[in-house]
């Protein structure tokens, strides 16, 4: 029940969100799944919202499961912290053996990085 809560709210939060339509539609387009289970801080000033607690963020190419995840709307970049698995169709740049467990992407490009 609150992972459908939270969906529903992250839905009107996206709506909320003042963008050019044509870059957010190419957002949303990609974008197939956002889910917290512990809480969604958004910023409409910065347009960014971070997710706190098993955060499952999937898009068309990449499906990731994480501790936190940062995403900024403007960007469409995406930092997750905490990575515990991922998976993508294109390229996966690794730096120090993924040590730090964060994974970089922006929505659209065919490069994760991951350190």
């Amino acid at each position: 029940m609150k992972n459908l809560i939270l969906t529903l709210l992250i839905g009107v939060t996206f709506q909320s969100f003042s963008q050019t339509k044509a870059s957010y539609a190419k957002a949303l387009d990609k974008i197939k799944q956002i889910v917290a289970s512990d809480s969604v801080v958004n910023d409409k000033k910065s347009k960014s919202m971070i997710l706190y607690g098993n955060v499952v963020f999937e898009t068309s190419k990449l499906k990731l499961k994480s501790d936190r995840v940062f995403f900024d709307q403007k960007t469409n970049k995406i930092i997750a912290f905490g990575c515990q698995s991922f998976s993508f169709t294109d390229t996966v740049v690794t730096v120090n053996n993924f040590k730090h467990k964060i994974l970089t992407y922006t929505i659209g490009d065919d490069t994760v990085y991951l350190e």
